[in-house]
């Protein structure tokens, strides 16, 4: 089984493939500690390894086994699948339409993240 926060830790390393442990962090907004938990259970799965940076040795980097690049693909199928609905429903709107829905989104969005 791969956790939400796994297959998104996974799937940030498919879309940067020479991104640092600290990097993901950031991107995330959790500790290195966080970060390097879930990163040793990606490596306890086979999912993703872990090496030097050739460039600075203090730095770790990750890259995906073939096992956890299989993951990512089937991630990427997954929302395909599952984003087509909302896609199609997107595009059957009038321009004005979609203006208004996307408007909605981005206040609904701000009201969310001031609310966390």
């Amino acid at each position: 089984m791969i956790y939400r926060r796994e297959i998104h830790t996974l799937m940030l390393i498919y879309d940067n493939p020479d991104i640092h442990i600290s990097e993901v962090g950031r991107h995330f907004n959790i500790t290195k500690g966080a970060v390097s938990k879930t990163i040793r259970k990606l490596e306890e799965k086979g999912l993703l390894e872990k090496y030097p940076d050739e460039s600075n040795h203090s730095r770790i980097l990750s890259r995906l086994t073939p096992l956890g690049l299989e993951a990512c693909r089937n991630h990427l199928t997954m929302h395909e699948e599952l984003d087509k609905e909302i896609y199609d429903f997107m595009d059957s709107l009038s321009e004005h339409e979609s203006d208004i829905v996307v408007s909605f989104l981005k206040i609904a969005n701000n009201f969310a993240d001031r609310h966390q």
